[in-house]
């Protein structure tokens, strides 16, 4: 690296490597990115924080975790009275169907 990076672009540049070599050493990314481990090591714990990686003795590993989008989250919590009543309505048509077969 010719030009120091602050920690968002070191961090978006960490993201990048483990998005295509899925792990990657503390003592790689710190030669590559032309700082100390200890800068490493506060980079690797605030992503780790994001969820986007899962620190490892020496490294990271890019996270296996499923994270719940925030949209999807609200929307699986508004309209629950109306979203009961649809689960109802649909219980009772599958009840009448098999009860005819």
């Amino acid at each position: 690296m010719s030009k120091p990076l602050i920690p968002a672009q070191r961090c978006e540049w960490i993201d990048d490597c483990l998005s295509v070599h899925k792990i990657a050493r503390i003592a790689d990314l710190s030669k590559a990115l032309d700082v100390s481990d200890a800068t490493i090591r506060r980079d690797l714990e605030w992503l780790e924080s994001e969820g986007v990686l899962e620190r490892t003795y020496g490294g990271a590993i890019l996270s296996q975790r499923i994270q719940l989008e925030p949209e999807y989250t609200y929307r699986a919590q508004t309209h629950t009275e109306e979203k009961c009543q649809i689960g109802l309505a649909v219980a009772d048509l599958l009840r009448m169907v098999t009860s005819s077969l």
